[in-house]
Parts: structure tokens; C-alpha cells; sequence
């Protein structure tokens, strides 16, 4: 592993504060239990982020060479597969009216 030693004149005035502040406070040490407790408060629930416009999770069956496709698709738009799903889902149901 190799460092590189920057001066802190390389920084914005902004930033070299926050170093120097940083560095301080390092420097006087942290106090363990304080460590944990900040550590609870940041920690989050396990599992998936909640998503905002999901609301209903469904399983398809899928044959091979529509999945190739779908891998395809979702490559060329370096998309995640729920993703492209969504978004081939959403241009298929753009074309169906809300009101029959």
C-alpha cells in the first residue's frame, strides 16, 4: 500500500478547516461509550430501502430467451433487472387507458 502526502494549502479554505477540525478532534481522543451510542442511532433496519411508488412485489415466469433479452436490454441501459422491468412494464401499460 502507498500514500500520498498532500499539504493543506491543497485544499479549499472550507475544507482545511474541516481537516483541521477533524484532526483535532482525533487528537483528543473519543470516548468509547459515546462511540456506541452514536453508532445505535445511526444503524437501520435490515433488509431492503423502503421504495416510494412500489407497493406490490409479483413473480413472473419468464422463458430463456426472453430473459436473454431482458438481460440485454437491461445492459445496454445499465439498468438493475427490477428496473427494466419497471420501465418495459410502464411503456407497455403507457398505451392502456385508467378509465375501461
Amino acid at each position: 500500500m502507498s500514500y500520498t502526502i498532500v499539504k493543506l494549502d491543497a485544499f479549499t479554505p472550507e475544507e482545511s478547516k474541516l481537516l483541521q477540525a477533524d484532526a483535532a478532534e482525533a487528537e483528543r481522543g473519543y470516548d468509547p461509550d459515546e462511540l456506541v451510542a452514536q453508532d445505535v442511532k445511526i444503524r437501520r433496519k435490515a433488509g431492503r430501502p423502503a421504495t416510494v411508488h412500489a407497493s406490490k412485489t409479483i413473480q413472473v415466469r419468464i422463458d430463456q430467451e426472453s430473459d436473454l433479452k431482458l438481460e440485454q436490454y437491461r445492459k445496454v441501459r445499465h439498468m438493475k433487472r427490477s428496473e427494466a422491468i419497471r420501465d418495459l412494464l410502464n411503456r407497455a401499460l403507457a398505451e392502456v387507458s385508467t378509465k375501461s
